[in-house]
């Protein structure tokens, strides 16, 4: 099969579509097409290819999976090609990543890179409106259920624990 570069839906240069496999312009092994569409090596869905040359991900189809794969190894960056317009969206359908979004996934990350997904994805639950008003100490008291200050708690832990790790830091946290 012959390569060809490939642009996000938003219209950002992704890489290029070579054979069955998916890479980043900076040479990463991200993706395989599976019929038609693109799994990450864990066999997570990502996307499908529209347009001849352009990166969608179908939002129903994100809890699909194929069959893993081990990424080939990685390749020599390529001259990043000029952003293009953007296409408009297809409702049930969302962008494509960018390319710095698998920096982790696509490099194996190990222990770090499963430790940084989880950091982003507790930065996301951190911004939940009623805790951040409690957080922030604004005067209101908020009620929360025994449930509630459990998990904000939990979150709060594995948060700290998590940046301190990340950031070589030693430290303890205590609750109490």
């Amino acid at each position: 099969m012959q390569s060809f570069p490939v642009w996000t839906w938003g219209g950002e240069h992704f890489g290029y579509l070579d054979g069955e496999y998916l890479w980043t312009y900076d040479g990463k092994n991200v993706g395989r097409m599976r019929g038609e569409f693109i799994y990450a090596p864990d066999g997570s869905y990502l996307g499908e290819i529209r347009s001849s040359n352009r990166l969608l991900t179908g939002i129903v189809r994100k809890q699909t999976r194929s069959l893993p794969f081990t990424p080939k190894p990685a390749r020599p960056s390529v001259d990043r090609r000029e952003n293009v317009a953007s296409s408009v969206m297809y409702v049930g359908y969302e962008d494509f990543p960018i390319p710095s979004a698998f920096c982790q996934r696509c490099s194996g990350g190990g222990r770090r890179g499963v430790l940084l997904q989880l950091f982003s994805l507790l930065e996301v639950a951190d911004d939940q409106p009623q805790e951040r008003e409690r957080r922030e100490g604004t005067g209101q008291e908020v009620a929360l259920s025994p449930h509630q200050g459990a998990g904000l708690a939990a979150r709060t832990a594995m948060n700290v624990t998590l940046r301190n790790y990340l950031t070589g830091k030693k430290a303890v946290l205590q609750l109490g």
